[in-house]
């Protein structure tokens, strides 16, 4: 078993190199499967939609605020990903009684590189999470366009939600 901290400073142990993956966020999954973990995602959200050809093969468990516990248990999962927005503390509460749950809390950009980084270590595709953080990187370093568009993010569409300041 290895110990990590979670993005809350939460102490997790997990065993090495999880083989059964549960998401319970959707960028989480997304994310997953960049890191090319396809074949040990066992369960995801019904939210959890992308990337369409590979998610299917992954059971729902549930929403990203009302999961199905008893699917869960089917799963014996031995890792959860969790996100601190999208799922409740009860349920992480409830889930860690039983399992590893490592949550997640992006903020700004640093956090989602750290999510990237910490993704591939607690699963040990650190090889995979870094070329993916280089090539982020070297997209950062890019120059910026002399305009900038100006763009809405939308997140949501039953009620249409969006990102950033009004």
């Amino acid at each position: 078993m290895k110990t990590f901290f979670d993005h809350l400073g939460r102490e997790v142990s997990i065993g090495a190199n999880p083989q059964r993956i549960v998401s319970l966020c959707p960028s989480i999954t997304e994310t997953l499967y960049a890191l090319e973990l396809g074949e040990r995602i066992v369960g995801r959200t019904r939210f959890c939609i992308h990337p369409k050809e590979k998610v299917s093969q992954a059971k729902r468990v549930g929403g990203t605020k009302e999961i199905k516990f008893d699917r869960i248990d089917q799963l014996q999962p031995d890792l959860i990903i969790a996100e601190k927005e999208e799922n409740t503390p009860e349920m992480v509460q409830e889930l860690e009684r039983k399992y590893p749950v490592f949550v997640i809390d992006v903020k700004k950009i640093e956090d989602a590189l750290k999510m990237i980084e910490d993704l591939g270590k607690l699963t040990g595709t650190e090889e995979v999470a870094r070329k993916m953080l280089d090539d982020i990187q070297q997209q950062r370093s890019l120059p910026e366009p002399q305009k900038a568009p100006r763009v809405a993010y939308l997140i949501w569409r039953e009620h249409y939600m969006g990102v950033g300041d009004s």
